[in-house]
């Protein structure tokens, strides 16, 4: 039941760049119903090339798999609080948001393989976006690398000032595309999240994590 997520909740732009609440958090293997999450919170800045140009560290946290979304939303009003303080501060406003169930293609974005490099192609534009210049930026995400192929989870879209936002949960694991009850394999089946993705505050949401899962959210800047 381990795993690791490190996940980015856009809040806005300001002067200095994109601002996210940034956690990093690893599931702890005690329990299969209710497992245990600990981690670190961080209040970020981006530039649209994924250089980290401020980083606020806001709190260790630690929650059971039932007060996951309630944490997440605690700790998103207490990084909009900082970010409002920032100069310029423009708030991200959700558009559009899929669950992909781990496949490599659907219908915002495909991942695939090409002379050594990991890319994602957006349906919106069909231009390609390398994500291992994206590992290379980030020593935490750094032990990606080692896998050929990544899969997508989710994809949101935002706009956020002048510029629209593509975040891509990737990650990898064990029974991926597999029943867990029966071993048989299925065919990823995208599907639309069960909340309206049209409110900043109401943004924040539990990443499906697969067995022994490793993921993090890559964004694209247009």
């Amino acid at each position: 039941m381990s795993a690791e997520q490190n996940r980015l909740f856009p809040i806005g732009k300001a002067s200095q760049g994109f601002i996210f609440l940034e956690v990093h958090l690893s599931r702890l293997g005690k329990s299969e119903t209710n497992p245990e999450w600990k981690g670190k919170t961080y209040l970020v800045v981006y530039n649209s090339r994924h250089k980290k140009l401020l980083e606020n560290f806001i709190a260790d946290v630690t929650f059971f798999q039932t007060s996951y979304k309630s944490q997440l939303d605690k700790l998103f009003r207490k990084a909009m609080k900082f970010a409002k303080k920032l100069s310029e501060f423009t708030p991200a406003v959700p558009t559009q948001m899929i669950f992909c169930d781990y496949g490599r293609e659907c219908s915002m974005a495909t991942i695939y393989s090409k002379k050594s490099n990991l890319f994602v192609r957006l349906k919106n534009n069909e231009k390609e976006y390398s994500v291992f210049d994206f590992l290379d930026e980030s020593e935490l995400q750094a032990g990606f690398k080692e896998y050929n192929t990544l899969f997508i989870s989710s994809v949101r879209r935002l706009r956020v000032g002048n510029n629209f936002m593509t975040i891509l949960h990737l990650g990898t694991g064990h029974s991926l595309n597999v029943d867990i009850e029966t071993g048989e394999p299925y065919p990823p089946e995208e599907y639309k999240p069960d909340f309206s993705f049209d409110s900043l505050k109401k943004s924040t949401f539990i990443e499906p994590v697969l067995h022994h899962g490793k993921g993090f959210d890559y964004f694209i800047i247009e």
